[in-house]
């Protein structure tokens, strides 16, 4: 399940993806995300302040997601089942995938 969109701090709920206009960088490229492999839902990496991130980072993911937080409440570890990753298009692309991508004929 791919949700899109700023996360509220306060619910935790992205609000609807298609309301949402898709910037091209994510329709052609790949943008840091995080898969959970036991459900498949994936979640595009986010700033603080709810922006797409261009990097990994902890902020606004699931709280079911998250094995530990520091003092501050901050994610600083996550659960042996989410994996990092990319999302190109709809697809999510592994970090080994990387390694050894499959190429288009």
């Amino acid at each position: 399940m791919l949700e899109q969109g700023p996360l509220s701090p306060r619910s935790g709920t992205p609000p609807p993806a298609t309301n949402l206009p898709l910037p091209q960088s994510l329709l052609s490229g790949f943008r840091p995300a995080f898969c959970d492999v036991r459900s498949g839902e994936v979640r595009l990496c986010r700033t603080i302040d709810g922006e797409l991130a261009e990097a990994h980072t902890f902020e606004h993911l699931p709280q079911e997601w998250v094995a530990e937080c520091d003092g501050g409440g901050r994610p600083v570890r996550l659960r042996s089942e989410i994996r990092a990753g990319f999302l190109r298009g709809i697809d999510f692309w592994r970090l080994s995938d990387l390694l050894r991508p499959t190429l288009d004929a």
